[in-house]
Protein backbone atom coordinates (compact mmCIF):
# COMPACT_ATOMS: atom_id res chain seq x y z
CA UNK A 1 0.00 0.00 0.00
CA UNK A 2 3.11 2.77 1.02
CA UNK A 3 4.47 1.71 -2.72
CA UNK A 4 1.02 2.29 -4.01
CA UNK A 5 0.82 6.00 -2.69
CA UNK A 6 4.32 6.42 -3.59
CA UNK A 7 3.85 5.71 -7.01
CA UNK A 8 0.71 8.21 -7.45
CA UNK A 9 2.20 10.88 -5.43
CA UNK A 10 5.53 10.85 -7.74
CA UNK A 11 2.66 11.02 -10.47
CA UNK A 12 2.05 14.64 -11.88
CA UNK A 13 -1.59 14.18 -12.30
CA UNK A 14 -1.56 13.77 -8.44
CA UNK A 15 -0.34 17.41 -7.82
CA UNK A 16 -2.55 19.08 -10.49
CA UNK A 17 -5.86 17.30 -8.67
CA UNK A 18 -4.67 17.64 -5.39
CA UNK A 19 -3.56 21.71 -6.49
CA UNK A 20 -7.27 22.04 -7.92
CA UNK A 21 -9.03 20.51 -4.33
CA UNK A 22 -6.68 23.44 -2.54
CA UNK A 23 -8.67 25.89 -4.84
CA UNK A 24 -12.12 25.76 -1.98
CA UNK A 25 -10.22 25.79 1.22
CA UNK A 26 -7.89 28.66 -0.38
CA UNK A 27 -10.20 30.99 -2.07
CA UNK A 28 -13.45 30.93 -0.44
CA UNK A 29 -13.17 30.60 3.91
CA UNK A 30 -13.95 33.71 5.75
CA UNK A 31 -14.26 35.27 2.42
CA UNK A 32 -16.61 37.90 3.58
CA UNK A 33 -15.50 38.72 7.29
CA UNK A 34 -13.50 41.50 6.25
CA UNK A 35 -15.40 44.65 5.35
CA UNK A 36 -15.10 46.74 2.31
CA UNK A 37 -12.74 48.96 1.09
CA UNK A 38 -13.56 51.76 -0.85
CA UNK A 39 -13.77 50.95 -4.28
CA UNK A 40 -15.39 47.43 -3.26
CA UNK A 41 -18.28 49.53 -1.40
CA UNK A 42 -18.64 51.98 -4.59
CA UNK A 43 -19.48 48.86 -6.45
CA UNK A 44 -21.72 47.32 -3.61
CA UNK A 45 -23.19 50.38 -2.90
CA UNK A 46 -24.27 50.84 -6.74
CA UNK A 47 -25.83 47.35 -6.92
CA UNK A 48 -27.64 47.69 -3.71
CA UNK A 49 -28.87 50.66 -4.81
CA UNK A 50 -30.73 49.03 -8.45
CA UNK A 51 -32.14 46.31 -6.02
CA UNK A 52 -33.68 49.15 -4.07
CA UNK A 53 -34.90 51.71 -6.44
CA UNK A 54 -35.85 49.11 -9.05
CA UNK A 55 -34.06 50.76 -11.65
CA UNK A 56 -31.06 48.61 -13.21
CA UNK A 57 -30.35 50.75 -16.52
CA UNK A 58 -29.57 54.34 -15.23
CA UNK A 59 -26.77 53.80 -12.00
CA UNK A 60 -27.11 55.97 -8.76
CA UNK A 61 -24.55 56.59 -5.79
CA UNK A 62 -26.32 57.84 -3.20
CA UNK A 63 -29.37 58.66 -5.00
CA UNK A 64 -27.33 60.78 -7.80
CA UNK A 65 -26.18 59.47 -11.29
CA UNK A 66 -23.11 57.32 -11.24
CA UNK A 67 -22.02 57.51 -14.61
CA UNK A 68 -18.11 56.50 -14.24
CA UNK A 69 -18.42 52.36 -14.66
CA UNK A 70 -21.19 51.09 -17.40
CA UNK A 71 -23.31 48.90 -15.30
CA UNK A 72 -22.74 45.04 -15.98
CA UNK A 73 -20.67 44.36 -13.02
CA UNK A 74 -22.95 46.11 -10.63
CA UNK A 75 -25.93 43.67 -12.71
CA UNK A 76 -23.75 40.69 -11.65
CA UNK A 77 -23.11 42.33 -7.81
CA UNK A 78 -27.28 42.90 -7.59
CA UNK A 79 -27.75 39.50 -8.84
CA UNK A 80 -25.77 37.53 -6.24
CA UNK A 81 -27.36 39.74 -3.52
CA UNK A 82 -30.25 38.32 -4.75
CA UNK A 83 -28.92 34.97 -4.99
CA UNK A 84 -27.24 35.19 -1.08
CA UNK A 85 -30.80 36.75 0.13
CA UNK A 86 -28.72 40.05 1.32
CA UNK A 87 -26.40 42.23 0.44
CA UNK A 88 -23.09 41.12 2.42
CA UNK A 89 -19.27 41.39 2.08
CA UNK A 90 -19.67 37.69 0.88
CA UNK A 91 -22.12 38.11 -1.77
CA UNK A 92 -19.99 40.54 -3.39
CA UNK A 93 -16.56 38.53 -3.57
CA UNK A 94 -17.47 35.18 -4.68
CA UNK A 95 -18.61 36.51 -8.22
CA UNK A 96 -14.33 37.60 -7.97
CA UNK A 97 -13.67 34.34 -7.26
CA UNK A 98 -15.75 32.79 -9.86
CA UNK A 99 -14.37 35.19 -12.42
CA UNK A 100 -10.98 33.79 -11.38
CA UNK A 101 -11.77 30.27 -11.80
CA UNK A 102 -13.05 31.06 -15.11
CA UNK A 103 -10.03 33.04 -16.28
CA UNK A 104 -7.40 30.42 -15.07
CA UNK A 105 -9.64 27.43 -17.16
CA UNK A 106 -9.51 30.32 -19.97
CA UNK A 107 -5.73 30.45 -19.92
CA UNK A 108 -5.19 26.90 -19.49
CA UNK A 109 -7.25 26.03 -22.75
CA UNK A 110 -5.84 28.72 -25.27
CA UNK A 111 -2.09 27.40 -23.73
CA UNK A 112 -2.72 24.14 -23.54
CA UNK A 113 -4.37 24.66 -27.65
CA UNK A 114 -1.10 26.25 -28.12
CA UNK A 115 1.34 25.00 -26.62
CA UNK A 116 0.81 21.33 -24.19
CA UNK A 117 -1.08 20.50 -21.48
CA UNK A 118 1.96 20.84 -18.74
CA UNK A 119 2.70 24.56 -19.22
CA UNK A 120 -1.48 25.15 -19.92
CA UNK A 121 -1.82 23.96 -16.35
CA UNK A 122 1.24 25.24 -14.45
CA UNK A 123 0.08 28.73 -16.49
CA UNK A 124 -3.14 28.66 -15.19
CA UNK A 125 -2.27 27.55 -11.80
CA UNK A 126 0.44 30.42 -11.62
CA UNK A 127 -1.82 33.18 -12.69
CA UNK A 128 -4.36 32.04 -9.73
CA UNK A 129 -1.77 32.28 -7.56
CA UNK A 130 0.28 35.11 -8.42
CA UNK A 131 1.33 37.23 -5.51
CA UNK A 132 -0.86 40.01 -5.95
CA UNK A 133 -3.90 37.89 -6.80
CA UNK A 134 -3.67 35.39 -3.96
CA UNK A 135 -2.91 37.49 -1.18
CA UNK A 136 -5.08 40.41 -1.99
CA UNK A 137 -7.06 40.81 -5.14
CA UNK A 138 -9.15 37.45 -4.41
CA UNK A 139 -10.01 39.18 -1.21
CA UNK A 140 -12.16 41.87 -3.03
CA UNK A 141 -15.32 42.43 -4.67
CA UNK A 142 -13.67 44.32 -7.66
CA UNK A 143 -14.18 44.45 -11.45
CA UNK A 144 -10.84 43.90 -12.45
CA UNK A 145 -10.41 39.86 -12.55
CA UNK A 146 -13.84 39.48 -14.45
CA UNK A 147 -13.05 42.39 -16.49
CA UNK A 148 -8.66 41.14 -17.38
CA UNK A 149 -10.30 37.59 -17.90
CA UNK A 150 -12.80 39.05 -20.77
CA UNK A 151 -10.04 41.07 -21.98
CA UNK A 152 -7.57 37.98 -22.36
CA UNK A 153 -9.76 36.28 -24.05
CA UNK A 154 -9.90 38.86 -26.52
CA UNK A 155 -6.38 39.01 -26.86
CA UNK A 156 -6.53 35.14 -27.59
CA UNK A 157 -9.10 35.17 -29.69
CA UNK A 158 -7.36 37.53 -31.88
CA UNK A 159 -4.36 35.00 -31.76
CA UNK A 160 -6.17 32.12 -32.77
CA UNK A 161 -7.94 33.29 -35.12
CA UNK A 162 -5.51 34.83 -37.45
CA UNK A 163 -3.28 31.80 -37.19
CA UNK A 164 -6.62 29.36 -38.64
CA UNK A 165 -7.13 32.62 -40.81
CA UNK A 166 -11.16 32.85 -39.82
CA UNK A 167 -11.49 36.59 -39.78
CA UNK A 168 -14.74 37.15 -39.76
CA UNK A 169 -14.58 34.91 -36.45
CA UNK A 170 -12.11 36.76 -35.59
CA UNK A 171 -13.35 40.11 -35.76
CA UNK A 172 -16.95 39.25 -34.45
CA UNK A 173 -16.05 37.74 -31.34
CA UNK A 174 -13.22 40.20 -30.36
CA UNK A 175 -15.41 43.33 -31.04
CA UNK A 176 -18.26 41.00 -28.62
CA UNK A 177 -16.09 40.25 -26.45
CA UNK A 178 -14.81 44.31 -26.43
CA UNK A 179 -18.38 45.63 -25.71
CA UNK A 180 -18.52 43.37 -22.60
CA UNK A 181 -15.20 44.43 -21.58
CA UNK A 182 -16.97 48.16 -22.13
CA UNK A 183 -19.88 47.31 -20.45
CA UNK A 184 -17.90 46.06 -17.30
CA UNK A 185 -15.18 49.34 -17.53
CA UNK A 186 -16.16 51.87 -20.03
CA UNK A 187 -13.60 52.64 -22.43
CA UNK A 188 -9.92 51.04 -21.99
CA UNK A 189 -11.83 47.66 -24.04
CA UNK A 190 -12.21 49.46 -27.30
CA UNK A 191 -8.02 50.84 -26.60
CA UNK A 192 -6.99 47.30 -25.91
CA UNK A 193 -8.88 45.87 -29.36
CA UNK A 194 -7.32 48.75 -31.12
CA UNK A 195 -4.12 47.95 -30.13
CA UNK A 196 -4.74 44.43 -30.36
CA UNK A 197 -5.51 44.07 -33.73
CA UNK A 198 -3.09 46.55 -35.27
CA UNK A 199 -0.07 45.08 -33.49
CA UNK A 200 -1.03 41.47 -34.41
CA UNK A 201 -2.20 42.45 -37.71
CA UNK A 202 1.15 43.81 -38.34
CA UNK A 203 3.28 41.45 -37.05
CA UNK A 204 1.74 38.53 -38.88
CA UNK A 205 2.45 40.78 -41.87
CA UNK A 206 -1.52 40.74 -42.71
CA UNK A 207 -2.41 44.51 -42.25
CA UNK A 208 -4.47 44.79 -45.42
CA UNK A 209 -6.99 42.44 -43.46
CA UNK A 210 -7.77 45.44 -41.10
CA UNK A 211 -9.44 47.01 -43.90
CA UNK A 212 -11.56 43.87 -45.12
CA UNK A 213 -15.65 43.48 -45.35
CA UNK A 214 -15.23 40.78 -42.69
CA UNK A 215 -14.11 43.88 -40.06
CA UNK A 216 -16.81 46.36 -41.24
CA UNK A 217 -19.14 43.82 -40.40
CA UNK A 218 -17.58 43.31 -36.90
CA UNK A 219 -17.63 46.67 -35.72
CA UNK A 220 -21.49 47.38 -37.37
CA UNK A 221 -22.60 44.56 -34.95
CA UNK A 222 -20.59 46.38 -31.97
CA UNK A 223 -21.70 49.50 -33.11
CA UNK A 224 -25.65 47.84 -32.74
CA UNK A 225 -25.06 46.35 -29.63
CA UNK A 226 -23.73 50.01 -28.61
CA UNK A 227 -26.42 51.84 -29.97
CA UNK A 228 -29.38 49.69 -28.56
CA UNK A 229 -27.97 50.01 -24.55
CA UNK A 230 -27.87 53.88 -25.20
CA UNK A 231 -31.80 54.10 -26.42
CA UNK A 232 -32.58 51.96 -23.71
CA UNK A 233 -30.47 53.91 -21.06
CA UNK A 234 -31.48 57.14 -22.41
CA UNK A 235 -35.19 56.03 -22.66
CA UNK A 236 -34.80 55.93 -18.52
CA UNK A 237 -32.58 58.82 -18.24
CA UNK A 238 -32.51 62.29 -18.89
CA UNK A 239 -28.73 63.01 -18.48
CA UNK A 240 -27.36 64.76 -21.48
CA UNK A 241 -25.63 62.40 -23.18
CA UNK A 242 -22.44 64.55 -23.70
CA UNK A 243 -21.97 64.32 -20.03
CA UNK A 244 -22.26 60.37 -19.94
CA UNK A 245 -19.38 60.26 -22.22
CA UNK A 246 -17.45 63.05 -21.33
CA UNK A 247 -17.26 61.32 -17.75
CA UNK A 248 -16.43 57.50 -19.25
CA UNK A 249 -13.33 59.59 -20.99
CA UNK A 250 -12.34 61.76 -18.35
CA UNK A 251 -12.25 57.95 -16.30
CA UNK A 252 -10.24 56.79 -19.24
CA UNK A 253 -7.41 59.56 -18.92
CA UNK A 254 -7.69 61.47 -15.20
CA UNK A 255 -4.46 59.13 -14.85
CA UNK A 256 -2.16 60.21 -17.29
CA UNK A 257 0.00 63.26 -17.02
CA UNK A 258 -2.67 65.22 -18.57
CA UNK A 259 -2.85 65.02 -14.84
CA UNK A 260 -0.26 64.79 -12.97
CA UNK A 261 2.82 66.11 -15.35
CA UNK A 262 5.76 65.30 -17.16
CA UNK A 263 7.85 65.11 -14.53
CA UNK A 264 5.72 62.08 -12.67
CA UNK A 265 5.70 60.59 -15.64
CA UNK A 266 8.98 60.17 -16.37
CA UNK A 267 10.04 59.08 -13.29
CA UNK A 268 6.60 56.49 -13.94
CA UNK A 269 8.43 55.12 -17.06
CA UNK A 270 11.73 54.32 -15.02
CA UNK A 271 10.07 52.64 -12.23
CA UNK A 272 7.07 50.97 -13.66
CA UNK A 273 8.89 47.44 -15.10
CA UNK A 274 10.43 47.07 -11.77
CA UNK A 275 6.53 47.81 -9.73
CA UNK A 276 5.35 44.92 -12.21
CA UNK A 277 7.87 42.40 -11.38
CA UNK A 278 7.25 43.00 -8.01
CA UNK A 279 3.73 42.97 -7.56
CA UNK A 280 3.26 39.36 -10.14
CA UNK A 281 6.37 37.85 -7.73
CA UNK A 282 7.00 34.97 -7.33
CA UNK A 283 7.07 33.60 -10.81
CA UNK A 284 7.91 36.60 -12.30
CA UNK A 285 11.79 35.63 -10.83
CA UNK A 286 11.49 33.48 -13.71
CA UNK A 287 13.11 36.51 -15.40
CA UNK A 288 16.53 35.34 -14.92
CA UNK A 289 15.91 32.36 -17.25
CA UNK A 290 16.24 35.06 -20.11
CA UNK A 291 19.31 35.46 -19.76
CA UNK A 292 20.13 32.26 -21.20
CA UNK A 293 20.95 32.65 -24.73
CA UNK A 294 19.41 29.28 -25.73
CA UNK A 295 16.10 30.09 -23.80
CA UNK A 296 16.09 33.25 -25.87
CA UNK A 297 16.87 32.04 -29.12
CA UNK A 298 14.13 29.50 -28.18
CA UNK A 299 11.22 31.89 -27.61
CA UNK A 300 12.78 33.92 -31.07
CA UNK A 301 12.15 31.05 -32.79
CA UNK A 302 8.01 30.48 -31.31
CA UNK A 303 5.55 32.53 -33.35
CA UNK A 304 2.54 32.04 -30.68
CA UNK A 305 5.42 32.84 -28.10
CA UNK A 306 5.69 36.21 -30.13
CA UNK A 307 2.61 37.02 -30.08
CA UNK A 308 2.47 36.73 -26.73
CA UNK A 309 5.04 38.77 -26.12
CA UNK A 310 4.13 41.54 -29.09
CA UNK A 311 0.64 41.87 -27.58
CA UNK A 312 1.88 42.46 -24.15
CA UNK A 313 4.25 44.90 -25.17
CA UNK A 314 1.98 47.07 -27.25
CA UNK A 315 -0.76 46.57 -24.55
CA UNK A 316 1.39 47.34 -21.47
CA UNK A 317 1.82 51.28 -23.13
CA UNK A 318 -1.63 52.13 -22.17
CA UNK A 319 -0.61 51.79 -18.10
CA UNK A 320 3.29 52.64 -18.82
CA UNK A 321 2.31 55.97 -19.81
CA UNK A 322 -0.34 56.63 -17.00
CA UNK A 323 0.76 57.88 -13.16
CA UNK A 324 -1.60 56.38 -10.99
CA UNK A 325 -1.76 52.51 -11.97
CA UNK A 326 -3.03 49.85 -9.41
CA UNK A 327 -1.41 46.73 -9.95
CA UNK A 328 -4.92 45.00 -10.61
CA UNK A 329 -5.29 46.65 -13.91
CA UNK A 330 -2.63 44.81 -15.08
CA UNK A 331 -3.92 41.11 -14.54
CA UNK A 332 -5.13 40.65 -17.56
CA UNK A 333 -1.07 40.83 -18.67
CA UNK A 334 -0.37 38.00 -16.40
CA UNK A 335 -0.54 35.11 -18.70
CA UNK A 336 0.94 36.73 -21.42
CA UNK A 337 4.25 37.49 -19.07
CA UNK A 338 3.44 33.47 -17.10
CA UNK A 339 3.79 31.34 -20.53
CA UNK A 340 7.06 32.87 -21.60
CA UNK A 341 8.48 32.52 -18.31
CA UNK A 342 7.19 28.91 -17.46
CA UNK A 343 8.21 28.13 -20.84
CA UNK A 344 11.93 30.24 -20.42
CA UNK A 345 11.74 28.01 -17.20
CA UNK A 346 10.99 23.68 -18.56
CA UNK A 347 13.20 24.72 -21.07
CA UNK A 348 16.06 26.06 -19.82
CA UNK A 349 19.70 23.51 -20.46
CA UNK A 350 20.96 25.71 -17.30
CA UNK A 351 20.62 23.36 -14.28
CA UNK A 352 23.11 25.60 -12.14
CA UNK A 353 20.82 28.85 -12.46
CA UNK A 354 17.75 26.15 -12.23
CA UNK A 355 18.77 25.16 -8.97
CA UNK A 356 19.63 28.70 -7.44
CA UNK A 357 16.07 29.49 -8.80
CA UNK A 358 14.51 26.96 -6.87
CA UNK A 359 16.79 26.85 -4.08
CA UNK A 360 15.09 30.74 -3.34
CA UNK A 361 11.49 29.25 -4.02
CA UNK A 362 12.50 26.74 -1.46
CA UNK A 363 13.71 29.12 1.08
CA UNK A 364 10.79 31.18 0.26
CA UNK A 365 8.43 28.62 1.69
CA UNK A 366 10.71 27.04 4.04
CA UNK A 367 10.69 30.27 6.08
CA UNK A 368 6.89 30.94 5.39
CA UNK A 369 6.22 27.64 7.28
CA UNK A 370 8.43 28.59 10.20
CA UNK A 371 6.78 31.64 10.31
CA UNK A 372 3.57 29.87 10.31
CA UNK A 373 4.53 27.43 13.42
CA UNK A 374 6.01 29.94 15.93
CA UNK A 375 3.94 32.84 15.38
CA UNK A 376 0.30 31.23 16.22
CA UNK A 377 1.74 30.39 19.47
CA UNK A 378 2.38 34.12 20.30
CA UNK A 379 -0.73 36.49 18.83
CA UNK A 380 -3.71 34.71 19.76
CA UNK A 381 -6.52 35.19 17.19
CA UNK A 382 -10.03 35.66 18.98
CA UNK A 383 -12.83 33.86 17.24
CA UNK A 384 -11.25 30.89 15.42
CA UNK A 385 -12.65 27.72 16.37
CA UNK A 386 -11.02 24.28 16.46
CA UNK A 387 -7.50 26.71 16.89
CA UNK A 388 -5.14 23.82 17.67
CA UNK A 389 -6.82 21.54 14.92
CA UNK A 390 -6.67 23.82 12.28
CA UNK A 391 -3.10 24.54 13.23
CA UNK A 392 -2.04 20.98 13.30
CA UNK A 393 -3.60 20.34 9.90
CA UNK A 394 -2.15 22.87 7.82
CA UNK A 395 1.30 22.47 9.77
CA UNK A 396 1.70 18.89 8.76
CA UNK A 397 -0.01 19.24 5.22
CA UNK A 398 2.81 21.81 5.23
CA UNK A 399 5.76 20.04 6.40
CA UNK A 400 4.82 16.90 4.05
CA UNK A 401 5.17 19.57 0.85
CA UNK A 402 8.73 21.00 2.09
CA UNK A 403 9.58 16.93 2.23
CA UNK A 404 8.39 16.17 -1.22
CA UNK A 405 10.49 18.94 -2.46
CA UNK A 406 13.71 16.94 -1.43
CA UNK A 407 12.31 13.72 -3.74
CA UNK A 408 10.54 15.13 -6.33
CA UNK A 409 12.82 17.25 -8.08
CA UNK A 410 10.84 17.10 -11.52
CA UNK A 411 7.97 18.29 -9.91
CA UNK A 412 9.09 21.11 -7.84
CA UNK A 413 6.91 24.06 -9.21
CA UNK A 414 3.98 21.83 -9.05
CA UNK A 415 4.68 21.92 -5.03
CA UNK A 416 5.92 25.26 -4.56
CA UNK A 417 1.96 26.13 -6.11
CA UNK A 418 0.37 23.63 -3.67
CA UNK A 419 2.52 25.66 -0.70
CA UNK A 420 1.36 28.71 -1.94
CA UNK A 421 -2.28 27.43 -1.88
CA UNK A 422 -1.64 26.16 2.08
CA UNK A 423 -0.25 29.69 2.63
CA UNK A 424 -3.56 31.14 1.56
CA UNK A 425 -5.27 28.64 3.54
CA UNK A 426 -3.88 29.72 6.90
CA UNK A 427 -3.91 33.34 5.74
CA UNK A 428 -7.55 32.45 6.01
CA UNK A 429 -8.07 30.70 9.09
CA UNK A 430 -5.69 32.90 10.69
CA UNK A 431 -4.83 36.38 9.56
CA UNK A 432 -8.58 37.36 8.03
CA UNK A 433 -9.94 36.57 11.63
CA UNK A 434 -7.46 38.52 13.16
CA UNK A 435 -7.90 41.74 10.46
CA UNK A 436 -11.47 41.07 11.40
CA UNK A 437 -11.29 41.85 14.82
CA UNK A 438 -9.61 45.70 13.97
CA UNK A 439 -11.09 48.73 15.04
CA UNK A 440 -11.77 50.19 11.61
CA UNK A 441 -13.53 46.77 10.76
CA UNK A 442 -15.97 47.08 13.29
CA UNK A 443 -16.31 50.59 12.99
CA UNK A 444 -18.56 50.99 9.89
CA UNK A 445 -21.13 48.14 11.23
CA UNK A 446 -21.68 49.80 14.83
CA UNK A 447 -21.88 53.70 13.23
CA UNK A 448 -24.82 52.46 11.15
CA UNK A 449 -26.24 50.94 13.72
CA UNK A 450 -26.66 53.42 15.96
CA UNK A 451 -27.55 55.96 13.17
CA UNK A 452 -30.50 53.45 11.98
CA UNK A 453 -31.60 53.09 15.69
CA UNK A 454 -31.43 56.51 16.45
CA UNK A 455 -33.62 57.03 13.15
CA UNK A 456 -35.65 53.71 13.69
CA UNK A 457 -38.77 53.96 11.36
CA UNK A 458 -37.91 57.48 9.66
CA UNK A 459 -36.07 58.20 6.12
CA UNK A 460 -32.59 60.03 6.98
CA UNK A 461 -31.00 61.78 4.22
CA UNK A 462 -27.68 63.94 3.50
CA UNK A 463 -27.60 67.42 3.58
CA UNK A 464 -25.60 69.72 0.99
CA UNK A 465 -26.75 73.08 0.49
CA UNK A 466 -26.04 74.68 -2.77
CA UNK A 467 -24.38 77.13 -1.51
CA UNK A 468 -21.44 74.70 -1.47
CA UNK A 469 -19.93 73.92 -4.68
CA UNK A 470 -19.50 69.27 -4.83
CA UNK A 471 -16.22 67.94 -5.49
CA UNK A 472 -15.34 67.52 -8.80
CA UNK A 473 -14.45 63.59 -8.43
CA UNK A 474 -16.89 63.13 -5.47
CA UNK A 475 -19.55 64.98 -5.99
CA UNK A 476 -21.64 65.69 -2.71
CA UNK A 477 -19.73 62.92 -0.39
CA UNK A 478 -20.25 63.51 3.31
CA UNK A 479 -19.06 60.41 4.40
CA UNK A 480 -16.59 57.69 3.10
CA UNK A 481 -18.33 55.45 0.75
CA UNK A 482 -17.84 52.56 3.09
CA UNK A 483 -20.06 54.06 5.36
CA UNK A 484 -22.75 55.07 3.10
CA UNK A 485 -22.94 51.37 1.98
CA UNK A 486 -23.09 50.04 5.67
CA UNK A 487 -25.44 52.66 6.36
CA UNK A 488 -27.77 52.56 3.01
CA UNK A 489 -27.66 48.70 3.72
CA UNK A 490 -28.72 48.47 7.63
CA UNK A 491 -31.86 50.99 6.93
CA UNK A 492 -32.74 49.62 3.34
CA UNK A 493 -33.19 52.77 1.71
CA UNK A 494 -31.03 55.31 -0.83
CA UNK A 495 -29.30 57.97 1.21
CA UNK A 496 -30.99 60.53 -0.79
CA UNK A 497 -28.77 63.96 -0.89
CA UNK A 498 -31.01 66.95 -0.48
CA UNK A 499 -30.03 70.59 -0.86
CA UNK A 500 -33.61 71.15 1.98
CA UNK A 501 -34.65 70.34 5.09
CA UNK A 502 -38.03 69.55 6.19
CA UNK A 503 -38.93 69.84 9.60
CA UNK A 504 -38.85 66.69 11.65
CA UNK A 505 -36.29 65.08 9.35
CA UNK A 506 -33.31 63.28 9.92
CA UNK A 507 -29.93 64.76 8.21
CA UNK A 508 -26.77 63.50 8.10
CA UNK A 509 -24.70 66.56 7.16
CA UNK A 510 -20.84 68.04 7.62
CA UNK A 511 -21.04 70.63 10.69
CA UNK A 512 -19.84 73.98 8.47
CA UNK A 513 -22.51 73.42 6.00
CA UNK A 514 -25.17 73.60 8.48
CA UNK A 515 -24.56 77.20 9.69
CA UNK A 516 -28.14 79.21 10.24
CA UNK A 517 -30.22 75.73 9.96
CA UNK A 518 -32.57 75.44 13.33
CA UNK A 519 -31.96 71.66 14.25
CA UNK A 520 -31.58 69.11 17.09
CA UNK A 521 -28.58 67.59 17.54
CA UNK A 522 -29.02 63.76 17.60
CA UNK A 523 -25.38 62.34 17.43
CA UNK A 524 -22.03 63.21 16.30
CA UNK A 525 -19.12 60.91 14.21
CA UNK A 526 -15.94 60.72 13.21
CA UNK A 527 -15.36 58.07 10.69
CA UNK A 528 -11.92 57.47 8.60
CA UNK A 529 -11.14 61.44 7.68
CA UNK A 530 -14.69 62.27 7.74
CA UNK A 531 -16.60 64.02 10.53
CA UNK A 532 -20.50 64.16 10.18
CA UNK A 533 -23.83 64.73 12.38
CA UNK A 534 -27.10 63.09 12.93
CA UNK A 535 -29.82 66.30 13.43
CA UNK A 536 -33.36 66.35 13.09
CA UNK A 537 -34.47 69.57 11.64
CA UNK A 538 -36.88 71.75 14.11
Amino acid sequence: MFRNIQAIIKKENFWIIFSIILLIPAFFPNLGIITFIEDESIRALVSLEMKLSGNYITSTIGGDLYLKKPPLYNWIIAASFTIFGKASEMASRVPTIIALFLYGATVFYYVKKFFNRKLAILTALCVITSGRILIYESLKGLIDISFSWVIFTMFMIVIDNILKEKYLKLFIFSYLLAFLGYMLKGLPSFVFLGLTLSSVFIYQKKWKKLFSIHHFIAGGVALFLFIGFYLVYFHYSSVPIEKVFSTLLGETTRRTFLRFGILLLLKHLITFPFEVIFHFMPYTLMLVFLFNKDVRKKIKGNNILGLFIVVFLVNIIVYWTSEEVFARYLLMFIPLIYSVLIYAFLETEDYRLKSIFEIVMFGAIFLVFLAFLVVPWFVKVPGVEYYILKWGLISLVFAGLLIAWFFLKDLRLFIFIASLLIIRVGFNFFVLPYRANGKQNLEYNKVADKIAMQTSGCKVFTFWPDSIKPDEYYGKRIMDYQMMFYLTNNKQQILKSVNKMDEGQYYLAIPDHISGVQYELMDSFNVDSYRFWLIKKK
